[in-house]
């Protein structure tokens, strides 16, 4: 059958975007992480808090799970990954596959093991793969959200001089699996004998994201504006302050008492004891009732003398 022009740009207009796709998935992330630590899983990626200590069989090392098989390789061999990626690294070489030396793996420092199984899943080979001591954490986000942790192991190099290094690229899933993880592999990742794991997890131990920082506090006060001047003798000198000066309160606080008490009391006494109507209980109310036409009055006088003409009172 003859494909047409139209049919070629249909195909490669599918697989670019799957392609695209792919690439963002696998491989290493390449921003370095500010901090980890190799004992416990646990550093800071772009001021996000991670702990993949399960991830990487921090609290032990386990032949059935800590690892990932690539089902079928050339001659119909399988292939399998196992790693443990703290400082003790892999145990001794036949706790990992029977076939595996302890010369290779002396039970400290290997943080993975490249195995082979022929199709009747005898074993066919093994190889340490990397090394803990060196190892580094790098990160990508996604937007302000932390998409994928890469634990990159250090190469190893063998006593005939062959390099093999390999990486853990974990996809961060917030409230994802903290254990019973499902490790796959590709294989070979970006070069010959590197090694690519690939695993979902909650990249926080299962402790959520870290918590927002608290808003800023009020900036502090600035400071105090200068006192008055003081004399010798401790007295402030200048005009005193209304607001401070405890004088003003105290005439303040004089003047409201004797007000309530001379209307309070003259008005309770010509109640309960003249018995007045209720318009006759203000005390002395025939002077308040003038006081208007008194500050009248006195006015009137002051302009009169201002002016020097005849005052006549009202």
């Amino acid at each position: 059958m003859i494909r047409s022009c139209t049919d070629s740009m249909m195909v490669r207009s599918t697989l670019v975007p799957v392609l695209a796709l792919a690439a963002s998935v696998f491989g290493q992330d390449t921003t370095p992480c500010e901090s980890y630590d190799l004992t416990t899983g646990i550093g800071a990626c772009n001021s996000i808090n991670v702990n993949i200590g399960n991830v990487i069989c921090a609290n032990g090392f386990d032949a059935n799970s800590c690892k990932a098989t690539l089902a079928s390789t050339s001659g119909g061999n399988s292939e399998t990954y196992f790693f443990k990626g703290t400082p003790t690294g892999l145990p001794i070489g036949t706790s990992i596959q029977s076939d595996c030396s302890t010369g290779d793996f002396p039970g400290t420092g290997v943080a993975m093991a490249q195995t082979y199984q022929d199709p009747s899943g005898n074993p066919a080979g093994c190889y340490p793969a990397a090394d803990v001591q060196g190892t580094t954490l790098s990160y990508s986000m996604n937007g302000a959200v932390l998409a994928s942790v890469t634990v990159n192991f250090a190469v190893h190099t063998d006593s005939g001089g062959t390099q093999r290094d390999g990486f853990i690229k974990i996809t961060c899933q917030s409230g994802g699996p903290t254990s019973n993880f499902a490790y796959t592999t590709v294989g070979d990742a970006g070069h010959a004998s590197q090694y690519e794991i690939d695993v979902v997890a909650d990249c926080s131990g299962g402790g959520g994201p870290p918590p927002p920082p608290p808003p800023p506090g009020p900036a502090p006060p600035g400071p105090a504006p200068p006192g008055p001047p003081t004399t010798p003798g401790g007295q402030t000198g200048g005009k005193s302050d209304p607001e401070t000066s405890p004088t003003g309160w105290i005439l303040v606080g004089c003047f409201l008492f004797f007000s309530v008490a001379y209307f309070g009391g003259g008005y309770a006494y010509n109640w309960k004891v003249k018995g007045a109507e209720s318009g006759e209980r203000v005390p002395q109310k025939e002077f308040w009732v003038g006081m208007p036409g008194l500050i009248k009055d006195g006015f009137c006088f002051v302009k009169a003398k201002i002016k020097k003409e005849e005052y006549t009172p009202l």
